[in-house]
């Protein structure tokens, strides 16, 4: 069974890989903000994906307490350097179905 430690790296290599393909010009950014959304909601993340792996949450459930944090994905550095909001909004979009699809992966 995958431990969350596992779930992190995973994250983290995608979260790389979302940078790349949204923000090929403003990689380190993109991926500063990732890394630190994931940092702020770490622990929210972890109880999550444990009551997930063992059945005491359902999957509509879990994607409905990740889809809540999106507000929170701050992405301040994407917006210190003046982008538009609608791209950031589609990475926001993209990391949160990151971290959804691969906790399903994961953990179901």
């Amino acid at each position: 069974m995958a431990t969350f430690d596992d779930f992190i790296d995973n994250l983290e290599g995608g979260v790389k890989e979302l940078a790349k393909k949204h923000f090929k010009d403003l990689l380190d950014a993109a991926e500063a903000d990732g890394k630190a959304f994931l940092e702020k909601r770490k622990e929210d993340l972890k109880r999550w994906t444990k009551l997930l792996a063992n059945g005491d949450l359902s999957q509509d459930d879990f994607e409905c307490l990740v889809a809540g944090t999106k507000d929170l994905a701050e992405m301040e550095a994407l917006k210190q350097l003046g982008l538009k909001l609608v791209r950031i909004e589609r990475f926001q979009n993209a990391l949160i179905s990151l971290v959804i699809d691969t906790a399903f992966d994961m953990f179901l």
